[in-house]
């Protein structure tokens, strides 16, 4: 019983010990691309995210005009 009280004593000792830097305020940069090849609307879209970015990616500008009313570019 003895060790089991000192394993979790061990275990809230390791968990308060670690610590996770919080970014207030980062704003992930927004893309929309707006592309009616799929192959080059796929490169792109991934390409960008894996830079960083928020991509969204659309066929046709009538696409992108319903896009801009709910995400801010």
């Amino acid at each position: 019983m003895e060790n089991l009280k000192n394993m979790s004593g061990q275990a809230n000792q390791q968990q308060e010990q670690v610590e996770i830097p919080i970014q207030e305020n980062k704003k992930i940069p927004s893309i929309l691309v707006i592309e009616d090849d799929e192959v080059e609307r796929y490169t792109l879209k991934t390409a960008l995210e894996a830079e960083g970015f928020f991509v969204e990616a659309v066929e046709k500008g009538f696409e992108a005009e319903g896009v801009v009313k709910t995400v801010f570019f």
